[in-house]
């Protein structure tokens, strides 16, 4: 039972990596917006701009809870676009957002910048590779799901990691 489970996998895998892949990167893109990352410039973002742990955290709630309404509009678009031109457009987006963040001369911008990377982030590249693996394997769905959950894991494991030593770096 347990080898036929694994080769299910290993066959599910083998004939849709590409698919797969496209999941588990966006679940892995979409971490870069979880809390944990963000909170990474948490203390550069208030010595910036003189904000209190108070301030960075009202800022952060307001725009994540400012999100949940445009996640709702934005989220049922990938039932109306192609999904590679939804993918790129969100990937744009979320560019905006890592630039907005890291360019912000007030706190307006960097609220802009914390919305963008919390909305397109944290939730719509984790929305986008969610539905489109369950609509694209159908029955099979559970098991690719849990290979594109794979990215869950993958990006708090090296992202951090990698952002650490860029900014000790530069």
């Amino acid at each position: 039972s347990r080898l036929s489970g694994a080769m299910g996998y290993l066959t599910l895998l083998f004939k849709n990596g590409r698919y797969l892949t496209f999941g588990s990167l966006l679940t892995c893109l979409g971490t870069l917006g979880s809390g944990y990352f963000v909170g990474l410039f948490n203390r550069d973002i208030r010595h910036e701009f003189g904000l209190s742990h108070a301030d960075i955290g009202l800022i952060f709630s307001i725009t994540t809870v400012a999100s949940g309404p445009f996640l709702i509009w934005l989220g049922r678009k990938i039932d109306e676009v192609d999904l590679r031109f939804y993918t790129v457009s969100l990937c744009l987006g979320f560019a905006v957002g890592c630039f907005l963040l890291a360019s912000s001369a007030t706190v307006i911008a960097v609220g802009a910048g914390i919305f963008l990377v919390r909305l397109i982030g944290d939730w719509l590249l984790v929305h986008t590779a969610v539905t489109s693996m369950a609509r694209h394997f159908g029955a099979q769905r559970g098991r690719a799901m849990g290979l594109g959950a794979i990215g869950y894991a993958v990006g708090p494991a090296v992202f951090p990691v990698m952002a650490v030593l860029f900014m000790s770096w530069v």
